[in-house]
């Protein structure tokens, strides 16, 4: 899948759950992305350990960021960029 296929499914979901449901998604997996990070700073020294602890980190990283393109998707890309 190319990058303008994955947004226009991003778009796509948003669109279907809406602000609401979709703030309420964003700050659960935050929250998990948190709890990810929390752990990696904890993370016994072991190779294995680290790299599942690791390989969840980036997973979070993946839903936060998928969270974010749906919120700019909602209120408005423009105004994001604008201000970013």
């Amino acid at each position: 899948m190319n990058s303008n296929e994955m947004f226009k499914i991003i778009d796509t979901i948003a669109k279907h759950y809406g602000i609401n449901n979709q703030k309420e998604m964003a700050i659960e997996e935050m929250s998990e992305l948190i709890q990810a990070i929390q752990k990696l700073k904890r993370c016994p020294m072991s190779v294995e350990s680290y790299r599942k602890t690791l390989d969840n980190l980036v997973e979070e990283i993946a839903d936060v960021t998928i969270m974010m393109y749906q919120l700019m998707t909602l209120v408005n890309k423009r105004r994001v960029h604008e201000v970013m």
